[in-house]
């Protein structure tokens, strides 16, 4: 009984079909197959109690078990549900001390409050620290089943969803069941991110809805302590809908005395919970009010400074609400909570304006009085209070000013969106008395926040709200700052032209003085036009950039600088200078001690090295890729490596290695959907389809890019003809010809510099299947500028399409050049076997044996026919099916040229033994004839096969051995 003798009831009623899909989903935890249940309904239908019960079942079961709930806009730090589930934990297990044996410290770094803002921060940052987590959630799984309860997460921060959707994203084996509460959203539209993990294989959707009759009954009798007849519970369901809460606010209505034959009128919510209000002395209700104004739960000290009272008389009155079924004990350590968040609304609203503003703004000044200036954890309900007291006419600055503090705090843990939403209420609430130079400042945090999260659209709009403001402040360097913000390599298409024209306005308006300001324009302008084929009308800002940036020795200006001077210098004349930044970058790397450049500088010599054919090089760079990728941890470094080791094997014949790493690549990246993944995907398998047979999957790799318009406006050319040497090599000859020919005539095609090289192979390869010989002519002697050079894009590699020889030598044959395309494919075997790029040096020795048989001059016959006795069987064992086609029908010309028929038996059995390295007189006894015998076959089989000793014999008769093996 309660202390006004009711007899309550917190038992669980009707649930016992969600209980059993609970308690399914907990055993199958239990052994490994991790769960995710998204519990769903309307306020007061019993998430939080059915999550209750389940926790404490799963404890009987031995399971670890850790509950956190999102609070609403009660100013609560980002991660609010995850501390507080991982705290539960921490109690049990020791997560720091975990966290230092699985070396996760680093990583889980973000989620300690900085108090500044992270300007080095990136995306890969977060990532880090949601990877550490989802890590330390899985060790302690693989110690102990757990259960991870996330409750009201209708409320939660974007950052603490990302996080969720990260840790579900992740799960493996463990032994884990979370479960997630959330409300249904109006419409029935559900948040997000909980809508797209209900796709995951690991999800269960469980809707929550009314009690039946029978469940409405139970719990009505459990409350009043007396039978309720039928009528009256069909009324009171008819009512209620079933809502459990709302069945027990008529059931207490009851209790109080009420006739019992009907549902009396307080079963309207609000009037039952201001009835229960109205009942509590004036003392008690204030304690109430100034509870909800507070959070969803409260302390006893919080309570006592707000309502200015002592802390004893506090706990007396918090035990009258009590008695009302309005506020809880929520631990040990003297927290209250709400009965239930309803209750909490409820209260809220019935608040006038004006008492509630004076209410937030004394929890404030409380707050502000107690911690001083090192608000820390505070800093978001101190901000929180200052914003809804400024609503009803506080200090609007104020306000402002906590909100950034909060902002700032949001953005050092790494939760972007908040940060954005903190930094736009702050502008919103104190637009009028926001000084201007203050307005840009937020709206260039607003910028960076948004950036950070993604929000590109969000991103845009506040830079140009900023130089808006710049520009009427005359502040150039204000100008410069919202221009910076505009990062253009993950931007989506339009952009560019965008951050030109702020970065030109800027470059403008600070005048000619060499500042690191100026050097980063600068190098941002250059940016701007890394797609485009005009990169030679920004050489001069290039120079400028990296000259101002050496001279001032500005770390971030340098490396802009440089990384803006490689864009220019991407083509193939550009090499050498490409080799020659890496290393200073390198070197910039080393004297900082700064990964991340290390990083871009490895990148950029695995670039030189590929277009070398130096793949020893990129080997061990690589290595040191990954390397520097471990200690930084971000994603993108990860993808990077996975993308370079995909290329890497792609290149030396390893194909199936090559599609496995490009699944590694693909899966890293695909759900922040950059454009990087689709363009490795698009461009390495179709080449790998090239060697080993094109297939679905490569032609859907194709069609990825080349079926969307909007990709191929961004990409241009180099798309229609990578897109259009899939098909050509599919056979499928039409869709080539419209791909290729989209472009207009190859006279015209203007590639961006990096695509050079690329695009004029590709165009060799599809004109060389068309038929196409004015192509041929034109693309041939453009590409002839080039030789020595390996056939890769000057920036970020998506595959290798063997040396620049090897496609000359293609197009002179299929011109009847035969003598330029016999020493152009010697060149490119020379080439490939230096390099170890296997399956192009098969691609070369057959298409030089074909030339051979074509040329039919002194010797190439028998050329040939060795160059695809070593070509078949190498093609034989990297799996390259056409290929391995191609030199059985290359050699069966070669047969018929060289009339291997005319070689009679015994002549053949005698070039046979001459391979065994026999002498006339040992082949004269063998075959039981003379030795004079012998020496005139011997002369028959030279003068046939064109051949002048015998050692020639012998590799040709070897070869045709290993041929027909």
């Amino acid at each position: 009984m309660d202390r006004r003798g009711v007899i309550m009831t917190d038992g669980l009623v009707g649930r016992d079909r969600e209980l059993a899909t609970l308690s399914a989903c907990l055993d199958a935890a239990g052994t490994g197959r991790p769960q995710l249940v998204i519990c769903r309904g309307e306020p007061g239908v019993g998430k939080t109690r059915l999550a209750r019960e389940l926790v404490a079942r799963a404890r009987e079961e031995g399971f670890l078990t850790g509950f956190g709930a999102a609070l609403e806009a009660s100013g609560a730090p980002p991660y609010w549900c995850w501390w507080q589930a991982l705290r539960e934990i921490d109690e049990v297990v020791g997560l720091e001390e975990l966290a230092r044996e699985r070396g996760l410290q680093a990583q889980l770094s973000g989620l300690r409050d900085t108090g500044r803002p992270q300007l080095g921060t990136t995306p890969e940052d977060r990532f880090r620290l949601f990877d550490g987590i989802a890590r330390l959630i899985r060790e302690v799984a693989r110690r102990s089943s757990l259960l991870l309860v996330l409750d009201d997460m209708h409320w939660a921060d974007e950052a603490s969803l990302r996080l969720l959707q990260h840790v579900v994203k992740a799960l493996q084996d463990e032994r884990l069941l979370l479960l997630v509460n959330s409300r249904r959203q109006a419409g029935g539209q559900e948040i997000d991110v909980l809508g797209t993990l209900l796709s995951e294989p690991a999800a269960t959707d469980l809707a929550l809805g009314g009690l039946d009759c029978t469940a409405v009954r139970r719990r009505l009798v459990g409350i009043t302590g007396r039978a309720v007849d039928d009528a009256l519970v069909e009324r009171v369901r008819a009512s209620t809908g079933g809502n459990p809460f709302f069945v027990g606010e008529v059931g207490r209505a009851l209790a109080a005395g009420p006739d019992p034959g009907r549902v009396p009128v307080t079963t309207a919510l609000r009037a039952a919970i201001a009835e229960r209000l109205r009942s509590l002395a004036p003392a008690a209700a204030e304690v109430v009010r100034a509870a909800a104004v507070l959070g969803a739960e409260v302390s006893v000290p919080e309570l006592a400074r707000l309502a200015d009272a002592d802390p004893t008389e506090v706990v007396r009155l918090l035990g009258e609400a009590q008695d009302a079924a309005l506020l809880q004990p929520a631990d040990d350590a003297g927290r209250w909570r709400f009965d239930h968040a309803i209750v909490r609304d409820a209260v809220l609203d019935a608040l006038p304006m004006r008492t509630r503003g004076a209410l937030h703004r004394a929890a404030a000044e409380a707050l502000e009085a107690r911690v001083g200036a090192c608000p820390g954890a505070h800093v978001g309900d101190i901000a929180h209070h200052r914003a809804e007291a400024a609503v009803v006419g506080d200090d609007r600055l104020v306000a402002a000013v906590w909100l950034e503090r909060a902002a700032v705090r949001a953005m050092g843990q790494l939760a972007f969106e908040d940060a954005a939403l903190l930094l736009r209420r702050a502008l919103a609430l104190a637009e009028a008395e926001l000084a201007p130079v203050d307005r840009v400042r937020l709206l260039l945090l607003v910028g960076r926040a948004d950036h950070l999260a993604g929000n590109l659209a969000g991103r845009l709009q506040a830079c140009l709200d900023a130089a808006d403001v710049a520009r009427e402040l005359g502040r150039a360097d204000l100008l410069a700052e919202a221009a910076l913000v505009m990062e253009v390599t993950a931007s989506a298409p339009g952009f560019e032209v965008v951050t030109r024209r702020l970065c030109k306005e800027a470059l403008a308006a600070l005048g000619s003085e060499p500042t690191s300001l100026r050097a980063r324009l600068l190098a941002r302008v250059v940016d701007t036009h890394m797609f485009g084929s005009d990169l030679e009308r920004v050489a001069p800002e290039s120079d400028e950039a990296l000259a101002i940036a050496t001279a001032c020795d500005d770390a971030a200006a340098l490396g802009a600088a440089m990384a803006a001077r490689r864009i220019v210098c991407a083509g193939p004349g550009g090499l050498a200078e490409r080799e020659i930044l890496a290393a200073r970058m390198l070197e910039l790397a080393a004297r900082d001690g700064d990964p991340p450049t290390e990083l871009a500088a490895r990148l950029w010599q695995i670039d030189a090295s590929s277009e070398r054919g130096d793949l020893q090089r990129v080997a061990d760079e690589v290595d040191a890729l990954a390397r520097c990728a471990s200690s930084l941890g971000w994603l993108t470094a990860r993808f990077e490596v996975a993308r370079c080791r995909a290329v890497l094997a792609q290149a030396q014949g390893r194909y199936a290695d090559a599609v496995r790493l490009e699944d590694t690549a693909y899966e890293l990246m695909k759900a922040r959907g950059l454009a990087s993944t689709l363009v490795l995907r698009s461009g390495l398998l179709p080449v790998v389809g090239r060697h080993v047979g094109p297939d679905r999957r490569s032609m859907d790799a194709s069609a990825m890019m080349s079926g969307d318009p909007e990709v191929l406006r961004r990409f241009g050319l180099i798309a229609h003809v990578a897109a259009a040497h899939a098909h050509a090599t599919a056979g499928e000859l039409g869709e080539a010809e419209r791909l290729y020919r989209a472009s207009g005539s190859v006279e015209s095609w203007r590639p961006p510099p990096h695509v050079v090289l690329l695009v004029d192979a590709f165009g060799i390869a599809v004109s060389d299947v068309l038929g196409d010989a004015g192509d041929l002519s034109y693309l041939r002697d453009r590409l002839a500028a080039h030789r020595g050079h390996h056939v890769v894009s000057g920036i970020a590699q998506i595959c290798y399409f063997g040396p620049v020889e090897l496609w000359l030598g293609v197009a002179a044959h299929r011109l009847g050049l035969l003598d330029e395309a016999v020493a152009d494919l010697e060149q490119a075997d020379a080439h490939c076997a230096r390099a170890g790029a296997a399956g192009f040096r098969v691609e070369a020795q057959i298409r030089l044996a074909a030339v051979l048989a074509d040329r039919r001059g002194h010797g190439d016959l028998t050329r040939a026919g060795v160059l695809l006795g070593v070509a078949a069987p190498t093609a034989r064992r990297l799996g390259m099916t056409p290929y391995v086609a191609t030199a059985a029908a290359v050699q069966a010309e070669v047969d018929r040229l060289a009339g291997v028929v005319a070689l009679s038996p015994r002549e053949t059995e005698v070039a046979r033994l001459v391979a065994e390295g026999l002498t006339n007189r040992e082949i004269a006894a063998r075959l039981v004839l003379s030795e004079r015998t012998v020496e005139q076959h011997v002369r028959s089989v030279l003068a046939k096969l064109g051949l002048t000793n015998r050692a020639q014999v012998a590799a040709w008769a070897a070869h045709r051995v290993a041929y027909h093996a």
